[in-house]
């Protein structure tokens, strides 16, 4: 039995709390503000007398036999849907059939299994800050990126790692460079950054062995840019072998790959 690896990517701290103990917290800082609650939806009124009674009616017919209810209809009891159709509808001068109308568990469920219709490749924008549910649904169905991922983190130790292993070579074999030879150490320094930042938030939104391919892509780029920048000449043919048999297996282990992932997921 393997566990659904979404759920630990779901936040510990919970909107609603946090909200509460923030309001909690300024409350007892400032003991004399009329705070003035608009955050969470929670109720602050009695019930009217109607909805008491009708509750109490339930509970009087669950007591009893002759008028006890178990599970609904998986459509709803006909007497509710009777009376959404008079009051909320035929009233007001709607012709609705009943068969249009669907009565579920509650808005949360709703908001939640919605996104079941749709596939986990779509991207969803999120706004922040948000009900909790949406969040929460999209990453337990796996839409959302590694928890805990900071792409500036994870660029700045590999160029510090390359800084570190380069270092050496550099001091001990030494060259005096020109301004435009410095120049484009520098450009290439600055691109090379630009092409890792992207790549590394690449590495949030699908897995690797969806990304990786593309990293095989800088060999073609090489190659273009040394024979219009640097002028190298044209690849030999032994060059353009290596080129295409390093490509073929890129693209090979990516549809290999993509298979076992889905023939482990179907399994």
């Amino acid at each position: 039995m393997k566990i659904n690896q979404n759920f630990f990517k779901i936040e510990s701290s919970y909107l609603f709390s946090t909200v509460a103990r923030k309001q909690r917290e300024y409350q007892e800082a400032h003991p004399e503000a009329d705070i003035i609650r608009l955050s969470i939806g929670d109720v602050t009124r009695p019930l009217v007398p109607s909805v008491i009674d009708a509750m109490h009616k339930a509970v009087d017919e669950m007591a009893n036999e002759a008028t006890f209810r178990g599970y609904p209809p998986e459509h709803g009891y006909e007497f509710i849907l009777d009376a959404i159709q008079q009051h909320d509808y035929a009233a007001r001068g709607v012709n609705i059939e009943k068969d249009e109308i669907f009565l579920s568990d509650g808005a949360k469920s709703d908001c939640g299994n919605i996104g079941d219709i749709f596939s986990v490749d779509n991207k969803v924008a999120i706004c922040d800050p948000v009900y909790p549910v949406y969040i929460d649904t999209n990453v337990m169905s796996g839409r959302s990126g590694n928890k805990g991922e900071n792409g500036r983190f994870t660029v700045f130790f590999f160029s510090a790692f390359s800084v570190v292993v380069t270092a050496p070579y550099l001091f001990f074999n030494y060259y005096h460079m020109s301004w435009y030879q410095f120049f484009c150490l520098i450009m290439v320094g600055v691109c090379a950054a630009g092409g890792q930042f992207g790549i590394t938030a690449a590495y949030t939104f699908a897995p690797s062995r969806e990304i990786s391919v593309y990293d095989y892509s800088n060999i073609i780029f090489t190659a273009i840019e040394g024979y219009l920048f640097l002028g190298q000449g044209f690849p030999d043919t032994l060059s353009l072998i290596g080129y295409a048999i390093i490509c073929a297996m890129a693209i090979w282990m990516f549809i290999y790959n993509n298979r076992s992932a889905k023939a482990k997921g179907q399994s």
